[in-house]
């Protein structure tokens, strides 16, 4: 029937245009007007015999039926135009010349009294227009629209009265008010009758007449002028003849919706019949449900009807969707299991594409219930698990599934999309928590790695981040493709994000990768070194690297292509590589013995009193023999340092004492000195302040970096500061200052670096210095130097700031005052209970002998707000109680009791 409805709507729209557009070259050409006129005619019967049988059938008038009456009303229009200029003006009656405007007045009225069922327009003889028909084929066509309006308000009202029908107390009020109305309506017709006169006969056909007028589906009685009585219009009193109409037409109403119902219900229809109703949104939801009802009634003899009630399971209608699914298990408990139900498989796969969301999602939900049945269904479901309105039902529906699927959801793994391998691994740990030792897994797996070496930089990157997802069985695969420099960072975060379960298979490789050219990747490598093993530098692997790296930094390469700097890698693995640095201070290699230093300082500034360096003695000794002089001058100088823990190297510096070479015999008889010093500790300074001499120009270098580079440039002087470590604490007043920059990057380097520094950086006397001048750039203040996140930098330092902040909450400037109190907020809500404010007092109470007698005001109140933790301002705030100023006296007061609980 929509068929045939779109295609009247469509002739329709187009035959309204022409013969409001075109109508006088039509009118040319056929040379007579009569066949326009037959052609409405047609058309008005065709379309409303249309909306009748869709209206009887109890199907809704959807958007394609309101659009066909709308454009019917135009013809309607047209049609009136026609009878007047065709048949002759004698068909209607009006003052003037109609024009369009007329017509659209005269059409619009008469839907208005159409949708009137009291007709209260005629009651009180409102006249809305001033054209009048007075004929026969005028009274038909203004038949025919009532009827059409009529039937749209009657398909509105039954809808309304099917759904307040299933609320109880609403139906039981409806029923009691019906009958009161009644009632009232019968008192107001008697009422009328006494006051206007009326005689027993023109009563009763009164109220005959009105009882017509209200069952008249067209209102022909209203367009023709009919009545049964004859009394004037003056005789009838409006407001009864319009309540009595109304309560007439609810009763008839809520008469006819019942046969109605009954009509549509079918209760002799067939199975197929029902199952037809059930399936088709042109009926209304009672019927469809009352239709589901009535499929449920016949039991296990309805199985014929399961595939139809299955479509319904992902119908937009919830109502619909509830009855549908209790008529599935009332009709087969296991009706997912049923022959027909699985014949509904392959058109609930065609759903899964459909443009409604909501029928896509109802089709992946439906194919859940059929559980390992519907594994046909697991390649439709693992595209539409791309699509973000479904990918969640459709991960549900794979999980229900179950083993079938898994090698599938496997692939998927590989997509770009986080939130599709996120339902992919969901549905996954659903079929089996230990899906990746699966046959399907594992398969898949060894397919990936198979697959690397033949596909494109892409397709590499998608299968990385699959084996991420499969986890620990993976680790052995990520490893190998460390290697391969297009996927190496992310098979570096997902054996990061493996953790412990990865160790073995991934930390030599990782710890490898320590002395990767490439600065991002040698510091994830750290970090996931980190997560995986927190003492990865304690460990075998780590010890079993050192000697290759020392190989490497020694002949300036290896046979590794990621080996491009071994001392970062060294100073990654920390104070196990200082014994062979420090043996590698004697090569004859220049370069290799300013990295080796430069290492040593880097991990420990203090390396030359450590034990690793006594450890290195022996092979120092032997290189006092070496055949290069400059080398043995090497040796020397490295056993000065080391001081007194060198003494199992005096023999061999004595005999050095008679070396052939000068430079060599003075750097032999200092060390001696050094070694051999019985008053070692002023010593000990001087060799530490010679031996760190390059690590403090490094310093201030960087620290002219940090202060005067550019962005890039200050940033890697605040990374290099912190590898440092604690010899650079020097650097923590640039650093803090640093934390208010504008650059994000340069904040977290000096972040870190400050940590590295020194773990209790916060409380040092530099950063303490600084914190007042950033509460002061709070307000815009000018501190004399960059400060554009001044609170960033009081967030990062954290609590030590609260003291300061508080204190500049009684500022004489009102502007740090207001912002500091915004941001105390902000930072720490419960901030009067801290104890920074509690340190704040003393300065709060010398603040109550302040000359302006805003800040004393100020102190006050802060007093207050701290409360108990401000004990020690009692004999400030008593003195307070006596102040010039009144606010003040009154502050003072107030702040006393809080802090004073009586």
């Amino acid at each position: 029937m929509n068929k045939y409805v779109n295609l009247s709507t469509l002739v329709s729209a187009v035959y309204v245009a022409a013969v409001f557009f075109l109508e006088d070259q039509i009118a040319s050409l056929l040379k007579d007007q009569m066949p326009l006129l037959w052609a409405s005619g047609s058309l008005t019967i065709i379309n409303i015999s249309m909306l009748i049988y869709l209206f009887f059938r109890g199907r809704t008038l959807n958007f394609s039926a309101m659009l066909l009456g709308f454009i019917q009303l135009a013809i309607f229009c047209k049609l009136h135009v026609q009878i007047h200029d065709i048949l002759g003006t004698a068909h209607y009656a009006c003052p003037s010349s109609p024009v369009l405007s007329d017509w659209i007045k005269f059409i619009g009225t008469h839907v208005l009294k159409a949708a009137d069922l009291p007709d209260a327009i005629e009651a009180y003889g409102i006249k809305l227009q001033h054209i009048s028909h007075q004929s026969i084929p005028t009274g038909i066509a203004l038949l025919g629209m009532y009827i059409m309006v009529s039937i749209f308000i009657l398909s509105l009202i039954f809808k309304m009265i099917s759904r307040l029908d299933d609320i109880q107390p609403v139906s039981d009020v409806m029923k009691w008010v019906g009958r009161g109305g009644w009632a009232a309506a019968l008192v107001m017709v008697a009422v009328a009758g006494w006051e206007n006169n009326w005689s027993l006969m023109n009563g009763c056909l009164w109220v005959l007449d009105s009882i017509l007028r209200t069952a008249d589906f067209g209102d022909a009685l209203q367009i023709f002028g009919w009545q049964l009585h004859s009394l004037e219009p003056g005789m009838n009193s409006p407001a009864s003849a319009v309540f009595f109409r109304f309560m007439t037409a609810s009763y008839a109403i809520m008469l006819i919706f019942p046969l109605y119902s009954r009509l549509l219900k079918g209760g002799d229809k067939s199975v197929e019949d029902l199952a037809a109703i059930c399936v088709s949104p042109e009926y209304l939801t009672r019927d469809r449900i009352l239709a589901i009802k009535e499929l449920e009634k016949f039991g296990t003899f309805a199985e014929s009807a399961i595939p139809d009630l299955v479509k319904v399971l992902v119908s937009s209608n919830k109502i619909v969707r509830s009855a549908a699914a209790e008529a599935l298990k009332e009709i087969d408990p296991l009706w997912a299991r049923s022959p027909s139900a699985c014949e509904a498989i392959p058109k609930l796969l065609k759903l899964l594409v459909n443009d409604d969301r909501g029928t896509r999602v109802g089709a992946a939900e439906v194919l859940g219930e059929f559980g390992p049945a519907a594994e046909r269904a697991v390649p439709d479901l693992i595209k539409v698990l791309t699509d973000s309105e479904v990918l969640h039902a459709a991960a549900k529906t794979l999980g229900k599934i179950g083993p079938t699927a898994i090698p599938d959801l496997v692939k998927i793994l590989a997509n770009e999309d986080e939130e599709v391998r996120g339902a992919a691994v969901q549905a996954l740990e659903k079929i089996d928590p230990q899906w990746q030792q699966s046959e399907g897994a594992c398969r898949e797996i060894t397919s990936f790695v198979k697959d690397l070496e033949k596909v494109n930089g892409t397709a590499r990157t998608s299968a990385v981040r699959a084996l991420g997802e499969i986890g620990p069985s993976a680790a052995s695969h990520l490893a190998k493709l460390l290697a391969d420099s297009d996927v190496q960072s992310l098979a570096i975060k997902a054996l990061g994000e493996i953790g412990p379960a990865a160790e073995q298979a991934a930390v030599p490789h990782l710890i490898n990768i320590l002395a990767n050219r490439n600065k991002d990747i040698r510091n994830l490598a750290g970090q996931a070194l980190g997560k995986i093993a927190p003492t990865w530098r304690q460990t075998e692997s780590a010890m079993n690297a050192i000697p290759f790296f020392m190989k490497s930094l020694q002949e300036g390469g290896a046979e590794s292509e990621d080996c491009h700097m071994p001392a970062e890698a060294l100073v990654e693995i920390g104070p196990a590589s200082i014994r062979p640095l420090v043996e590698s201070l004697v090569n004859d290699n220049k370069h290799v013995l300013n990295t080796a230093a430069l290492a040593l300082r880097r991990i420990d500034p203090r390396w030359p009193r450590t034990r690793a360096a006594e450890e290195a003695v022996p092979c120092l000794a032997e290189a006092l023999q070496n055949s290069q002089w400059f080398v043995r001058r090497a040796a020397a100088e490295v056993l000065g340092k080391i001081g007194p823990n060198a003494k199992k190297a005096v023999p061999h510096l004595v005999k050095a004492l008679a070396d052939s070479n000068k430079k060599v015999r003075i750097a032999v008889k200092n060390a001696l000195d050094n070694v051999l010093l019985k008053q070692s500790s002023l010593v000990n300074d001087e060799e530490e302040e010679a031996a760190a001499s390059d690590t403090l120009k490094e310093i201030k270098r960087l620290i002219k970096q940090l202060t005067e580079g550019d962005e890039t440039g200050r940033c890697e002087a605040a990374e290099a500061l912190g590898e440092i470590g604690p010899a650079a604490e020097e650097a923590i007043p640039h650093l803090v200052k640093a934390l208010a920059d504008s650059s994000q990057i340069l904040r977290n380097q000096a972040a870190q670096a400050l940590g590295r520094i020194n773990s209790k950086w916060q409380r040092h006397e530099s950063t303490l210095n600084i914190i007042p001048c950033f509460v002061k750039a709070l307000a815009g203040a000018d501190v004399g130097f960059a400060c554009t996140m001044p609170g960033d930098a009081l967030m990062e330092i954290g609590q030590e700031t609260i003291r300061y902040l508080v204190e500049a909450l009684a500022d004489a400037n009102k502007d740090i005052a207001n912002s500091v109190a915004r941001f105390l907020e902000k930072f720490d809500p419960q901030w009067p209970r801290s104890e920074g404010a509690i340190e704040a007092v003393p300065r709060l109470s010398e603040s109550l002998k302040d000359n302006q007698w805003f800040v004393r005001h100020a102190a006050a109140k802060v007093l207050g707000k701290i409360g108990p933790g401000a004990i020690k301002a009692v004999p400030y705030l008593v003195r307070a109680m006596a102040d010039t100023n009144k606010t003040v006296r009154n502050t003072a007061k107030a702040a006393l009791d809080k802090v004073v609980i009586k």
